[in-house]
C-alpha cells in the first residue's frame, strides 16, 4: 500500500537522530446521512487518511500526524516528531524505555448481520426512515 512511504518516514526519522521510529497508515470510510422528522436533509461520503509518526529521541517519545500522504507533508511530520521529542528530553528525569516484544501487524473488522456500508443510499435512508418511525411511535404510546 503506502509502505514505501512510511519506510521512508522512519528512515528520515532515524536520520534526524531518532533511536526509535514508527510511521502507521489509517484509512477510514464513512457515510453521513441526516434526516429530521423523517425526511432527508443530507448525505455524503468520506474517506480520510493519513500518518502517525512516533519516535524516541534522548529517551523522550515525540509524536506527530498528517491528513495527507505528500511526502513534503509526510517529512514535515516527521521532523515535529522529533523536535518535540528533543524538547521533551530536555524536562525528562528517566529515558523511555521500550519492552522487548515482537512488532507485528493487525487488521480488525467487526461484523454485523448486515453491514450498514453495503447498503446503497436509498437503502439506508429507508432504514432511518424506519428507525424515525418506531422512536415516533413508542414515544406516543
Amino acid at each position: 500500500m503506502h509502505e514505501d512511504l512510511l519506510q521512508r518516514c522512519v528512515d528520515e526519522a532515524l536520520k534526524l537522530g531518532a533511536s526509535y521510529a514508527e510511521a502507521r497508515f489509517h484509512r477510514r470510510y464513512g457515510s453521513s446521512i441526516s434526516t429530521r422528522n423523517g425526511e432527508l436533509i443530507g448525505y455524503g461520503e468520506s474517506i480520510r487518511e493519513g500518518v502517525g509518526i512516533r519516535v524516541v529521541v534522548e529517551g523522550a517519545l515525540g509524536f506527530s500526524a498528517t491528513n495527507s500522504i505528500s511526502w513534503e507533508s509526510l517529512k514535515e511530520a516527521v521532523a515535529e516528531a522529533v523536535k518535540l521529542a528533543r524538547t521533551h528530553a530536555k524536562l525528562m528525569k528517566r529515558p523511555i524505555e521500550f519492552a522487548d516484544a515482537r512488532l507485528g501487524r493487525a487488521k480488525y473488522e467487526a461484523i454485523c448481520l448486515k453491514p450498514f456500508d453495503s447498503m446503497g443510499p436509498e437503502e439506508k435512508i429507508a432504514v432511518l426512515a424506519e428507525i424515525w418511525d418506531r422512536v415516533k411511535n413508542a414515544v406516543k404510546q
